[in-house]
């Protein structure tokens, strides 16, 4: 019985690492494109407003 609680709670505790490090990937990948975005957006603004010529 022991063995099995244990099996179960590792189980357990690897799923939710597996889960957490996809959310995490998840997460790193929404940040990295909103990032570019922010990123790549205002820059032509800034240049066409700089330089109208």
């Amino acid at each position: 019985r022991l063995t099995e609680i244990g099996d179960s709670i590792r189980s357990e505790h690897r799923e939710i690492q597996r889960r957490y490090r996809e959310n995490r990937r998840n997460r790193l990948a929404t940040l990295f494109v909103v990032h570019r975005e922010r990123v790549n957006r205002p820059v032509p603004c800034r240049s066409h407003r700089e330089s109208p010529s």
